[in-house]
């Protein structure tokens, strides 16, 4: 359908071809997968049965497509991400891989709200993990980015996330009150402050002239403090 997103599409293709191949219509499977992977070459397959007949069609049509791909379904590759970002500060990302197969190299592709292109950037290694400090963004922005792992030969065995499924960082700019959490804003604390200093006489903000609050709220005329 007209305007239907590339990550629906990357999974329609995937479960026909995958119906294809159990119904044996091999030519079928065979368009539906290569739709599949010129959307996204080094997408790993998500089918649910594991089927072994279904892996070896598609790694044989990937081999066509993108010859350096060497997906390694044993091989797992996580992202440390920051719960957020802060305009004018600098993000670090920290990357693990884990299986048998040995990770030379790591990169993170990422892309902001306005950018058309996916950015790249190299991970230095720092032991058994790999690094990415990610340059300060200038704006209030939600940063999408997946990591690629590659072997001693540069081929692309696992991947964090991906073009259609990427993860993502909140980048907030903490000195526009619009774009602060609730808990991050002078008028919270200053609130819970008006409150607390009239516990004495009430419950301040949440009881005014009534004796009693409103279902749901606290006890009537009361507040209980650590």
């Amino acid at each position: 359908m007209p305007g239907t997103s590339a990550a629906l599409r990357l999974e329609a293709y995937e479960y026909l071809g995958a119906s294809y191949v159990v119904i044996e219509r091999p030519d079928d499977a065979r368009a539906a997968f290569l739709a599949m992977l010129t959307i996204d070459p080094y997408h790993a397959l998500r089918e649910p049965t594991g089927s072994p007949k279904i892996a070896t069609f598609v790694a044989a049509l990937r081999a066509e497509v993108a010859p350096d791909a060497a997906l390694d379904p044993e091989v797992r590759v996580s992202a440390e991400l920051p719960r957020a970002g802060r305009v004018g500060r600098p993000l670090r990302v920290v990357l693990r891989a884990s299986g048998p197969t040995a990770v030379e190299t790591m990169r993170l592709r990422l892309r902001g709200q306005t950018d058309d292109a996916w950015q790249a950037v190299d991970a230095v290694r720092e032991g058994a993990t790999f690094v990415v400090t990610l340059p300060p963004r200038t704006s209030a922005d939600v940063l999408e980015l997946y990591a690629e792992a590659r072997d001693a030969r540069g081929r692309l065995v696992a991947r964090a996330g991906e073009p259609s499924a990427p993860l993502s960082i909140d980048v907030r700019d903490v000195g526009h009150p619009a774009s602060a959490a609730i808990y991050e804003r002078w008028w919270f604390w200053t609130a819970i402050g008006v409150v607390v200093g009239g516990a004495g006489v009430g419950i301040g903000l949440a009881v005014t002239s009534s004796d009693r609050a409103a279902p749901g709220t606290l006890p009537p005329g009361r507040v209980e403090l650590p």
